[in-house]
């Protein structure tokens, strides 16, 4: 059979022996699915090949005909490309383990061999599926492109099963794959997801060790107040408050303080503890527009935490983005936290050190629910920490440790992270030494302070400098900056100065530029200052090369007057 055209592969896709994957309404997968997937064309003489080579394997034959196949196409923005690549590689018949991609990946492993991880390479691959055999074409389709991210070629995967009108099945293979993928995991562990602004989809990068909730070590109070709170939310009934009141079913926690508190560890011994997958959010990558981050929210997967981690850098009081490469509005912020879509329940996570910082709008009661507080390390906390390190050791020395730290600080703030860094570097030492090896946090913390002094003085010379030349910069000046921060000066002219610094510029070539800073921008009199040294520069080279000339050739006439005269004189004798 000839290679199918794009016409008859049309009527195909309409006669549904092709399928685009309807929604299931699992997650937005399957409308994603919907949206990306379609029909990729491939030699017929291929799958007659195939069908041949397994009929002499022993086989059960599979139709040479792709009139009598249904087939699921999944292109690599898919987010089932991925899953049903991993679960086809496990089922591979062992005739077809002939073909594989190989990745380098990190191992704790002994064995050097696990530091290389395959996968499905390309071609017609034969697997089993609950005993039946069915056909994976992974393939690359048409040419390299250039991408945001790279040259790049568009792959897809597609499942093949014998017969017509098997759309039912295929979409029961791809719920197993979705309910496999989605499992939930043990109690001491949870999934990390991020979301890929390109594809605009919830990544799964790895699969975290969770910290236990006892190993977070903060005002009890406090404490007992987000964790009672979380509970109160998850219980069966209030869901069915929520809907009974039209209230949106989510809940916000605002996690506000000094750094090094423990912020980051509560969230993740939470996702732990109430067997959530996190789900981590960039607001500020260069491609997170608010149409993105709003996608980003409406299609969080169920039993997720969301995590926003210094909310405070994003916007300014004035609610002008901090970020100059970052396209994120104050508005789109707000409606996407408003507007979460059909994955209800999520628990939502924003950390800042600046609570104070923050615009009241995002703040305010039915954004953010529950606000928690991380202060400096208290009395109780240091002696929490020696009990966790030291649990066989008297109780009489916690609270040793607690007022002989209090008292070395006096008036020092310590952050919770500068304990904990205290008994990893002291992990060999027995109570006694610990207790001996104390001076060491306040030393250290001194040390810090100083270094810290002296880089802050740094940053004030550089930021006065800095000033001192954005000063100079107005509207309408013609300017020389570095596109998108490249390390080449195109020409063009400022045409708007932002309240936070930063420029709009406007490119000879026609290519506008917003939220430039003013480190990547010099103006025409920089570059006429630049000329003027380089002048300057050649003059004093042009001095040097033509003094020593000069020299030589008033050498050389004295030299000859001389000699005039003294030929003169002999001829006078």
């Amino acid at each position: 059979m000839p290679a199918a055209s794009p016409r008859s592969l049309t009527l195909q896709c309409e006669e549904n022996r092709f399928i685009k994957l309807p929604s299931t309404g699992e997650e937005g997968f399957a409308d994603a699915a919907a949206r990306d997937s379609h029909v990729r064309s491939f030699p017929s003489s291929l799958l007659a090949s195939k069908s041949q080579r397994l009929l002499a394997t022993g086989q059960t034959p599979f139709p040479s005909d792709i009139d009598q196949c249904t087939a699921f196409c999944f292109d690599d923005g898919n987010q089932f490309y991925d899953l049903l690549g991993s679960f086809v590689h496990e089922r591979l018949l062992d005739s077809e383990r002939t073909s594989f991609t190989a990745a380098p990946v990190k191992s704790r492993s002994k064995d050097p061999l696990d530091v290389v991880s395959i996968s499905l390479g390309y071609g017609i691959f034969a697997f089993s599926h609950q005993g039946e055999v069915m056909l994976a074409i992974h393939q690359e389709v048409g040419n390299p492109v250039g991408t945001g991210c790279g040259v790049s070629t568009l792959k897809s995967l597609t499942l093949l099963a014998a017969g017509q009108n098997r759309e039912t099945m295929l979409r029961q293979l791809c719920a197993t794959v979705y309910a496999s993928a989605t499992k939930e995991l043990a109690t001491d562990s949870f999934k990390l997801l991020r979301w890929d602004t390109r594809r605009q989809y919830w990544r799964r990068e790895c699969i975290v060790q969770a910290r236990p909730l006892s190993s977070v070590i903060m005002n009890p109070e406090q404490k007992d107040k987000i964790l009672n709170d979380l509970a109160e939310f998850l219980a069966a009934d209030t869901k069915e408050f929520y809907s009974l009141h039209g209230i949106p079913y989510k809940r916000a926690y605002l996690l506000h303080g000094v750094p090094g508190a423990g912020k980051t560890s509560l969230i993740q011994a939470i996702a732990g503890h109430f067997k959530r997958q996190v789900c981590y959010l960039s607001p500020a990558h260069p491609d997170m527009t608010d149409d993105n981050l709003r996608a980003a929210f409406q299609s969080v997967p169920s039993k997720s935490v969301i995590v926003l981690e210094d909310i405070d850098s994003l916007f300014s009081e004035t609610r002008e983005g901090k970020v100059a490469a970052s396209p994120l509005t104050f508005s789109g912020l707000l409606n996407a936290m408003d507007g979460i879509g059909a994955a209800e329940g999520q628990l939502i996570f924003l950390t800042t050190n600046c609570r104070d910082k923050l615009d009241a709008a995002l703040i305010r009661n039915g954004r953010i629910d529950v606000h928690v507080h991380f202060p400096w390390a208290t009395r109780h906390q240091m002696e929490e920490y020696w009990c966790q390190y030291y649990p066989s050791a008297p109780h009489d020395m916690a609270e040793q440790f607690g007022q002989q730290l209090q008292a070395q600080l006096g008036a020092r703030n310590l952050p919770t992270a500068a304990l904990q860094h205290f008994f990893v570097v002291h992990r060999k030492c027995n109570p006694a030494e610990a207790l001996d090896a104390l001076g060491d946090i306040v030393k250290e913390m001194d040390e810090r302070a100083s270094e810290d002094v002296k880089a802050a003085e740094q940053k004030r010379k550089m930021e006065a400098q800095a000033k001192e030349e954005a000063n100079a910069l107005e509207e309408g000046v013609k300017v020389e900056a570095r596109y998108r921060g490249g390390s080449r000066h195109y020409k063009g002219k400022i045409i708007h100065k932002r309240l936070n610094g930063t420029f709009d510029i406007l490119y000879d070539d026609g290519d506008k530029e917003m939220g430039v800073s003013s480190d990547l921008i010099k103006s025409a009199n920089d570059e006429v200052q630049e000329k003027k040294v380089e002048a300057e520069a050649g003059n004093i080279d042009d001095q040097a090369l033509v003094a020593p000339a000069i020299n030589n050739v008033t050498s050389l006439l004295c030299g000859a007057v001389m000699g005039i005269v003294l030929f003169k004189g002999l001829l006078r004798v």
